[in-house]
């Protein structure tokens, strides 16, 4: 018999769920030159806690599906918090060169953020995902011409990475090859990978899997697409997460040096490949070069006396995942400057959703991204063509209506994350699963607005399922399909009775 004071005390979190959130910020604070407030600093830890303390309820209780909420909370720590503590503060505004962001505008973005995670927890929390379960779905039953499907689409998909300009040569077919390369291709990856996990692929399976990764790595590294090497294995990380509730740290620890020592050289690889006159190099040739060129910026960073290299170079590395100061900088002139817009930046929505190879001069989403760079000062109008910048939906729901903008889109996300959690993730299908954790990224992508994000999902998921229709068979969503789904019941049925108890 347990006493109802001690079974409350069980459903504590440990004090490592409140310390570590606790010592990595401090961390970060204590080597900031940044004046962060006590206000600002809160905000950064509950991010991180409601990350950690995410991933540690889900790894407690073996729900199904992955810890797609801690996911979310921490892109958008990375996004805000890091920059708060290590970026600059000078606002994106080409008008006003050196133009600094002022106190009130950062504390109010963080405090924006941590109000938008809470709205997105509550849309996962929310009944209306339930309510969109298809009552069918589409798997890939496992059998040999099964597998054999499967291994051509990756084999394929992968070696069209070598030819960049395949897409655009193509037309009006663009749109489709890409989302074959970049989804389909990787979804049956995925596939592989599970089939590994599960013990059920043999030795030859696994010898054509890994020659697969490999191959789409070294052609991606020796095409500029830093991604495009890394994203194989980030893709066996996460189906390693789905299959064992668990986080492969060695592996994450891997791929984050990979970002960092590969970073540091993309600029000179890009100048020397893509703009300049050595177009007619050879894969072998190109991938030495980016990593003579990665290796020459991080030696001069680390023998640099004054540590400013290595500062720099640390900031070039951030500035790829940074949001704060381009939302400072629109809750600073919104509304005093720039008027809420009303929802007229999701006009673009319903027309993202047409794929272009049936309306070729259909208007372009990027048009919502035009109207934020030119009316906040982001990027001149002459310049428009040649770079195309997002301020992410969280702080594009602010620009259309405020603080009750940020809370509608946040919650509407939260119930997309919720059903793709139950339908994509739960290991109701493997096709799904395949699919579901290829566009996580895309669900997940803090500098996504809204259009981006629906129309990539919808587009890419048809178009995978067509793929994949000569090997298909549709089952009732309520059947489970594999020992994942036995294994999420039993495991659930277990807390509850624990609770119970």
């Amino acid at each position: 018999m347990v006493s109802p004071g001690r079974a409350k005390m069980r459903q504590l979190p440990p004090p490592h769920i409140l310390v570590v959130p606790a010592v990595i910020n401090l961390s970060l604070w204590a080597i900031t030159a940044n004046r962060v407030s006590l206000a600002e600093g809160l905000a950064a830890y509950l991010l991180l806690l409601f990350a950690w303390g995410s991933y540690w309820h889900w790894q407690r209780t073996r729900s199904a599906g992955m810890p797609v909420l801690a996911l979310a909370a921490l892109n958008y720590w990375i996004y805000f918090a890091l920059e708060l503590f290590l970026g600059s503060r000078s606002a994106p505004d080409w008008r006003h060169p050196g133009r600094q962001l002022g106190d009130a505008a950062i504390t109010e973005t963080m405090m924006l953020v941590l109000f938008g995670i809470g709205f997105l927890w509550l849309g996962m929390r929310s009944k209306l995902s339930r309510a969109m379960t298809p009552k069918r779905i589409p798997d890939i039953p496992r059998n040999r011409s099964a597998v054999m499907y499967v291994q051509a689409v990756a084999a394929v998909g992968s070696l069209l990475t070598r030819y960049g300009d395949l897409p655009a040569a193509l037309g009006a077919g663009m749109q489709v090859m890409r989302i074959f390369e970049a989804t389909v291709t990787l979804a049956a990856i995925a596939i592989l990978f599970r089939w590994v996990l599960d013990g059920k692929a043999d030795a030859g399976e696994k010898i054509i899997l890994f020659g697969i990764v490999a191959l789409r790595a070294f052609l991606g590294i020796a095409t500029g697409w830093l991604g495009a090497g890394l994203i194989p294995a980030l893709i066996g990380v996460l189906v390693y997460v789905q299959k064992r509730h668990k986080l492969p740290i060695v592996a994450l620890s891997y791929a984050l040096v990979f970002v960092m020592f590969f970073q540091a050289g993309k600029n000179a690889f890009r100048g020397a490949f893509w703009y300049g006159n050595n177009g007619e190099a050879g894969p072998i040739e190109k991938a030495e070069f980016w990593v003579d060129a990665s290796l020459k910026q991080w030696e001069r960073a680390f023998n640099d006396p004054t540590g400013a290299a290595l500062r720099n170079l640390l900031t070039f590395e951030l500035s790829r995942t940074s949001l704060l100061n381009q939302a400072a900088n629109v809750l600073e002139q919104t509304p005093a400057i720039v008027p809420y817009q009303y929802g007229r930046l999701y006009s673009y929505i319903v027309v993202s959703l047409i794929p272009r190879f049936l309306w070729p001069d259909k208007p372009s989403m990027n048009e919502a991204n035009q109207f934020y760079q030119v009316a906040y000062g982001v990027t001149s109008e002459r310049d428009l063509n040649a770079v195309s910048i997002s301020v992410g939906m969280l702080t594009e729901g602010y620009i259309n209506f405020g603080w009750s903008g940020t809370a509608m889109v946040m919650f509407f996300m939260g119930v997309v994350l919720g059903f793709w959690n139950k339908i994509f993730l739960g290991g109701r299908s493997i096709l799904l699963m395949g699919i579901g954790i290829v566009l996580l990224n895309v669900i997940l992508a803090v500098e996504f607005d809204l259009a981006q994000a629906l129309s990539g999902i919808i587009q890419h998921v048809l178009l995978s399922i067509v793929v994949f229709i000569p090997v298909i068979r549709w089952r009732s969503a309520a059947i489970p399909s594999a020992a994942t789904d036995s294994e999420s019941i039993t495991f659930n049925h277990d807390f509850s009775a624990s609770v119970q108890r």
